[in-house]
């Protein structure tokens, strides 16, 4: 079986050729850069709610699309592969029908409805794994990667 490679694109660059890196939005949420502070607390709701994870402010965002994840990195920054090391717990949500959740939600204004946002995400299937080889080999959006410890490579 093939194994699928997930990528990161980072605002910096590592020294190191092989980093471990902790998830520290586990211990101090992301803010979001992009994203209304409200927009991003409904989604976190929702996701909290059918997985029991804050997916906005903990988890990591990667992709299985180099291409896709050096957009989300600054001129300085860089690509890199994440791998999630032997024995470490994780869980990946994503959806078939998302590349990427902040450029979908764009379409909500202020004041946000709650229950329209909710109902958007409900018809967006997402699917929690803690298997990253059931992603489809064609899939090329976003994953939110739920971890306490991963590994950075330079590519």
């Amino acid at each position: 079986m093939d194994i699928i490679k997930i990528y990161r694109g980072i605002n910096y660059k590592l020294d190191d050729l092989t980093n471990s890196v902790i998830n520290h939005y586990r211990q101090v949420p992301r803010l979001p850069s992009n994203t209304d502070e409200e927009l991003h607390k409904i989604l976190d709701n929702w996701f909290q709610g059918n997985f029991q994870i804050n997916a906005r402010s903990e988890c990591i965002f990667c992709t299985p699309d180099k291409g896709l994840a050096s957009q989300f990195k600054l001129l300085d920054g860089e690509v890199y592969e994440l791998v999630i090391p032997e024995g470490e717990p994780y869980d990946i949500i994503y959806s078939n029908l998302v590349i990427d959740l902040f450029k979908d939600t764009t379409q909500f204004l202020k004041p946000f409805n709650e229950n329209e946002v909710h109902n958007f995400l409900n018809s967006k299937n997402y699917i929690i794994t803690n298997d990253v080889n059931t992603i489809p080999k064609e899939f090329k959006g976003e994953l939110m990667l739920n971890i306490e410890n991963y590994i950075l490579r330079r590519i």
